[in-house]
């Protein structure tokens, strides 16, 4: 059948249908586009909005209201931080580690290295005083179990001790991952501390190395100390819910001193 002039299928209409679907394809395309160009001009906005920012006045106007803040805050939970127990109460034996003689501040622990939860408090407290110059650390250890069995990681920081590895022993055993007699033996390696030098002392001089441990132990009990706990200058730091002050207090402490 013969097309009408007229009609869309004809010539001239097939041209105009084209023509009217490119313009709209060209109008989408456009569209999108401008979309595109408006996402990426919203995406800059964030970074230049911060360039724009003058964030050290802002920062530092910070840094001085906390240190203000927290001014107030220790001078409000000020504590008189009465002593615990009489002056020189505490007995430092030969085999006791002191880690920085010189330092002013006397700190005096009782670590149990077969307790975990005492090894979780020894280092939240050697977060605390690692970097402080002041503080002399002096180790004692005990025994917080209540069937009192023999820890081997106890007898194993005694014969660090005697070839002077004792707090790179310490360090290692605050930050293990299991408390078991393998990784008592990593540590000692990690330490530098001979393995046949720890056979023989524990082979033949068991009753030495017992000896002073019960020396600490009877401290520990004459204390009535049954979890980790650190004497600063007489005064008794400890989670143990009898203990008048608690380990978060040593900050305190320090800083009113």
């Amino acid at each position: 059948m013969p097309n009408n002039q007229n009609s869309l299928f004809s010539t001239k209409g097939f041209y105009l249908g084209v023509a009217i679907f490119l313009l709209g394809l060209g109008l989408m395309i456009g569209r999108v586009i401008l979309d595109i160009q408006t996402i990426q001009k919203e995406s800059k906005k964030p970074q230049q909005i911060a360039k724009s920012i003058n964030l050290d006045s802002s920062i530092a106007s910070l840094q001085k209201k906390l240190d203000e803040k927290i001014a107030k805050q220790e001078e409000s939970t000020k504590i008189n931080f009465d002593k615990s127990i009489p002056e020189g109460a505490l007995k430092i034996y030969e085999h006791n580690p002191i880690n920085n003689p010189k330092g002013i501040i006397t700190a005096v622990e009782f670590i149990d290295y077969g307790c975990p939860s005492c090894l979780v408090d020894a280092n939240f407290t050697h977060r605390i005083l690692k970097d402080n110059d002041n503080v002399k650390l002096i180790s004692k250890l005990n025994n917080t179990g209540k069937n009192k069995q023999l820890h081997i990681a106890n007898l194993a920081s005694l014969v660090a001790a005697k070839e002077n590895k004792y707090f790179t022993f310490r360090e290692h055993q605050l930050t293990a991952s299991k408390n078991d007699l393998n990784e008592v033996i990593d540590n000692l390696e990690k330490s530098n501390v001979s393995l046949r030098s720890f056979r023989r002392e524990i082979t033949k001089n068991p009753d030495m190395l017992l000896h002073n441990l019960a020396l600490d132990i009877a401290q520990a009990e004459h204390f009535n100390i049954n979890s980790y706990a650190i004497f600063i200058n007489d005064r008794m730091f400890s989670d143990d819910p009898k203990a008048e002050y608690n380990l978060k207090d040593i900050t305190v402490y320090l800083n009113n001193l």
